[in-house]
């Protein structure tokens, strides 16, 4: 008998709550991300404005009491997903999954600024007593999306995988 189960989720975070009652911050930061301009020497020779920081990188300590940087590192406020799974009958499926990430920044200060997007995800299966086929397709559109880390090194940016696909064979003993 053929079946369609459906599933859909939001999640708003409100930074208020989520950062915790820290007001300062070491931030590692950039000269350029200073106000610091490149030089350039009448001979023609460029001093770029990153190396007027010890080894092109200042640490910073960010004293915010007015909590104006309140976003979390990495942590969208919006994200949603939506899941479909369609048993057609005679041990066929079809799976179906959108999730979509908001935009987060990806240090403190808000220099480093990290794109929503949205991922789509599809799927057919195969099964019998003790045979279960998976054909996968991760990222189906290839969009090209980055993630945050919210943890350790606030400026790191995870560039994540491009279309993907998989096939799973499960056999019962």
């Amino acid at each position: 008998l053929p079946t369609l189960s459906m599933g859909v989720a939001f999640t708003y975070l409100d930074p208020r709550f989520t950062t915790g009652l820290t007001t300062q911050q070491i931030q590692d930061v950039n000269a350029r991300d200073l106000g610091f301009q490149d030089i350039v020497l009448p001979t023609g020779e460029i001093y770029p404005a990153e190396a007027f920081g010890y080894g092109g990188r200042l640490r910073v300590l960010v004293t915010d009491p007015n909590n104006r940087f309140d976003k979390v590192p990495g942590q969208p406020n919006w994200q949603a997903s939506a899941n479909a799974t369609w048993s057609i009958g005679r041990g066929f499926g079809v799976l179906g999954n959108m999730q979509y990430i908001g935009d987060s920044w990806g240090n403190r200060i808000e220099t480093l600024f990290i794109p929503g997007y949205t991922v789509a995800n599809f799927g057919v299966t195969w099964d019998n007593e003790k045979t279960h086929v998976r054909l996968n397709v991760f990222n189906a559109f290839d969009e090209i999306n980055f993630r945050g880390t919210n943890g350790g090194n606030p400026n790191m940016v995870s560039v994540m995988p491009d279309r993907r696909y998989e096939l799973s064979l499960k056999l019962d003993f």
